[in-house]
């Protein structure tokens, strides 16, 4: 019961900040917080708590090792220091990757992270296309929340995958192999 709670809670928020993102280019703060407990709370249900926190340390080290690489990449394309924090990348997206590194186990995150960041990138290029005005904003949080939608949406109806459970994307690689 409890759990179903959360999932819905989680759903509910990250409609929010798909909304708001997708819409206005920016998301009320307090929704980040709301999802971030929520998605806890379900980690918290799923696995002992120390092995929750220690899976979320990881997945947090790989998005601080995404935001170095970023700044590592601006530093070097424009030979000085550069600030990418709402130039380059925003503040609520930067949010919701912590929300999302505490939302998975960690091969999980990994394939989540690259498929979602691999199709953000193509959905936005698609968009432009058909765009009057060209818009250099990709609604990273927005579209994140999008798939993670999709995601609880089938891990309601089918059962898989699950967030905490490496298994079933293991199988799935390693049976086609």
């Amino acid at each position: 019961m409890l759990n179903t709670l959360m999932i819905i809670l989680t759903f509910l928020f990250l409609i929010m900040i798909a909304y708001q993102d997708i819409k206005n280019n920016q998301v009320s703060w307090f929704l980040f917080p709301l999802a971030f407990a929520t998605v806890v709370s379900n980690g918290l249900l799923a696995l002992d708590y120390k092995d929750y926190f220690l899976i979320f340390l990881i997945n947090l080290s790989i998005v601080l090792f995404m935001f170095c690489g970023v700044a590592l990449y601006y530093f070097i394309k424009n030979k000085k220091l550069t600030n990418i924090i709402d130039a380059k990348i925003g503040t609520g997206d930067i949010l919701f990757l912590i929300v999302l590194s505490a939302a998975f186990s960690l091969f999980n995150f990994i394939i989540f992270m690259v498929l979602s960041l691999i199709a953000a990138i193509c959905l936005h290029l698609i968009i432009n296309i058909f765009r009057k005005y060209k818009s250099k904003h990709i609604p990273l949080a927005g579209i994140l929340s999008v798939f993670y939608i999709l995601l609880l949406v089938s891990n309601s109806i089918f059962g898989n995958p699950k967030m905490f459970d490496d298994t079933f994307f293991m199988k799935l690689i390693f049976n086609t192999i």
